[in-house]
């Protein structure tokens, strides 16, 4: 696969000498990508990673798998492409190590993974690299000995996750032994049930203490009954995403944010990234600190939120153990409440007198039961039948076209309805399909030349950009294009702010539907969820329809096929991960 010729200036704009020599260099590094569909962007920043081309051809020649760490967009499959272009060993030292390397990657971005136990990680690295076990074993001692990998209880993590995790449990059992002398005013056990008031009486005694219930258990009326008997003490509320934290501020009254914003990202010059304002060296000042969404914790949140907490600090984690666990790697609220040694108390009794069906069924899916639908008027859960996905996809858009202005006339269909789909690609009814579905029907504005978004959609940031103040999972709406700057102007919410976004190079995409995970600590007023088995059953689960249902506040709509629900709600056998967290909590409390 060639260059495309528009690259070149980026070479000779920097210096007129030696052109030939780079054209040369430029041309050796086509034929190192032969056969390795690498994509434009990875060339590119090879291209402006290094000084010369000579210097990326050289960097290359010496280590192809070097890539790896050094180019984002870059895994082992493609640098061990160029690898073979360079007719390096298939037994080579470090093919072997890179393979295996690849593999705890994997198995900590795709699989949520801290660690992995020894005998996988050879037979995994082995099979990737179709080799014999002999041949990987070794290598993965070379690792260890090299300080890449780390060896604890016959588990394999890198230095990170397992200096994460011990840190958070030494972190937590500290603040759980320490004395807390704040003061508090007895609640009002008439506006409280058995087991509120059991929540209660923990967290006077606890210093780090777990809340957990499905949805109407009375888990927000608690935490106000909480904030109510620290009247006077300094409490900060957060949540891993700005739904959630916009919800905890209906829900009490109290100001709260996203956990990122709490810590306070900022540039740092010195080392040209973004950090975080506290830390171990300013530690935030708060006597009690509520984190609510707590299921969605990740190792790495986790980790930087503990750092920056005093010991003489509160801590109250709200969650629900049932959703789906968090995007990231690890395992947080479901290894504190397995070690045993975290006070935690679970509501489980429904507290409204009229629940209605979206809670009703939340409740019954998390017992393993089947779904009841409503039949008549004015009820919040109904399933529409449909047996295509392209029938399927047809009943979406014409709910989202007009039956929604018909049934509900009141409701911003941008602002208020979610579409939560299980597969972002792949089937007619994936997010991207839908989303681009959805684009030609909703939004009347004209496409705008070499731009996939219109004025007016429905968009949500993929990454972290700090610089610009935007999470992974905010949500926004696209006000105007001006394609001659180059720049985009997006209305973010959660909470209401205007950006300027690069209309090219940035980290957005279209948000009429999203999957359940990039969802999750969120909410609406109108859910729709496609269900059909052409999903597959790894997603499938019991966890996940859960999660999903439990995402609409006033009306949830199931589209697709009804006797799979039955089977999704069976399937409660999702991947266990794996962690030094539960272990690190038992063994040093």
């Amino acid at each position: 696969m060639a260059f495309r010729k528009a690259v070149v200036p980026v070479w000779m704009s920097k210096s007129s000498e030696n052109s030939n020599k780079r054209y040369s260099a430029y041309k050796e590094l086509d034929k190192l990508y032969l056969n390795t569909r690498i994509s434009w962007t990875a060339k590119n920043r090879i291209l402006d990673r290094w000084e010369s081309p000579e210097k990326a051809v050289q960097t290359i020649k010496n280590d192809p798998y070097s890539l790896i760490e050094e180019i984002y967009g870059i895994g082992f499959t493609i640098a061990d492409a160029i690898a073979k272009n360079l007719n390096i060993a298939h037994t080579s030292e470090k093919r072997i190590q890179a393979g295996i390397q690849h593999v705890l990657r994997d198995r900590i971005q795709m699989f949520g993974h801290t660690c992995v136990p020894v005998d996988y990680l050879v037979k995994d690295a082995a099979f990737i690299l179709d080799l014999k076990l002999d041949l990987v074993e070794p290598e993965i001692d070379k690792l260890i000995e090299g300080l890449k990998m780390i060896k604890d209880n016959n588990m394999i993590s890198n230095h990170f996750y397992h200096k994460a995790e011990k840190e958070i449990a030494d972190k937590l059992l500290g603040i759980l032994k320490h004395t807390n002398t704040l003061e508090y005013q007895s609640p009002d056990a008439r506006t409280l049930m058995r087991d509120q008031m059991e929540a209660i009486y923990r967290v006077i005694d606890n210093n780090v203490f777990i809340l957990t219930g499905a949805p109407g258990t009375g888990k927000t009326y608690t935490i106000k009954a909480i904030i109510d008997m620290y009247k006077g003490a300094s409490i900060a509320m957060a949540a891993p995403t700005g739904k959630a934290a916009k919800r905890m501020i209906e829900q009490t009254g109290q100001h709260a944010s996203t956990i990122h914003r709490l810590l306070g990202p900022y540039f740092n010059k010195m080392t040209g990234g973004f950090e975080f304002k506290h830390n171990s060296f300013n530690p935030m000042e708060y006597q009690i600190i509520i984190i609510d969404e707590s299921s969605m914790l990740s190792t790495w949140l986790m980790y930087k939120l503990l750092d920056a907490v005093e010991e003489n600090t509160k801590l109250i984690f709200v969650g629900d153990t049932y959703q789906l666990p968090p995007v990231g790697a690890g395992y947080i609220l479901g290894d504190m409440l397995n070690s045993g040694i975290i006070p935690s108390v679970e509501l489980n009794i429904i507290k409204r007198q009229d629940p209605g069906l979206i809670i009703t069924n939340c409740h019954r899916i998390k017992d393993g039961k089947d779904i009841i639908s409503a039949k008549g008027k004015d009820k919040d859960f109904f399933f529409i039948e449909s047996n295509s996905t392209y029938d399927m996809k047809e009943k979406i858009l014409e709910f989202m076209d007009h039956k929604i202005k018909e049934k509900f006339p009141e409701v911003d269909i941008l602002k208020d309805v979610q579409i939560v789909a299980p597969l972002r690609e792949k089937t007619l009814c994936s997010c991207k399909s839908l989303n681009e579905e959805i684009q030609k029907t909703l939004n009347p504005n004209p496409y705008i030349t070499k731009c996939r978004f219109k004025v007016g959609d429905k968009v949500i940031q993929t990454k972290n950009n700090y610089e610009m103040g935007i999470i992974n999972g905010d949500i926004g709406y696209i006000q105007s294009i001006d394609m001659s700057n180059k720049a985009m102007v997006i209305q973010f919410e959660a909470p209401d702010r205007m950006i300027t976004i690069d209309a090219w190079k940035n980290e957005l995409q279209l948000a009429y539907a999203i999957t359940c995970h990039k969802f999750q600590g969120s909410e609406n007023k109108i859910i729709l969820i496609p269900i059909h088995k052409s999903f597959g059953s790894l997603i499938m689960q019991r966890n996940w329809i859960y999660t999903a249902i439990s995402r609409a506040q006033d009306v949830c709509v199931l589209i697709g096929q009804r006797a799979e629900i039955p089977k999704i709600i069976d399937r409660d056998y999702q991947i266990q991960r794996n962690t030094h967290l539960e272990r690190f909590l038992r063994e040093k409390s």
